[in-house]
């Protein structure tokens, strides 16, 4: 088994649309940032997603 990177595919990893469902909610709870579903179908990676979650000025 390869290691998984940041910019490994959700899908290709093998999640589907009800884990994503989870995983949109784990995410709104844990960072407080609303991610639209149609967000992790067209960008499905763990780089994409964070970079949603980090503030808009980088954290400074």
């Amino acid at each position: 088994m390869r290691p998984i990177g940041v910019d490994d595919s959700f899908f290709d990893l093998g999640g589907d649309s009800l884990v994503a469902m989870r995983l949109i909610s784990h995410v709104a709870r844990r960072f407080h940032v609303e991610i639209p579903i149609q967000f992790l179908f067209q960008s499905p990676t763990v780089a994409a997603m964070a970079a949603l979650c980090l503030p808009a000025d980088g954290g400074a």
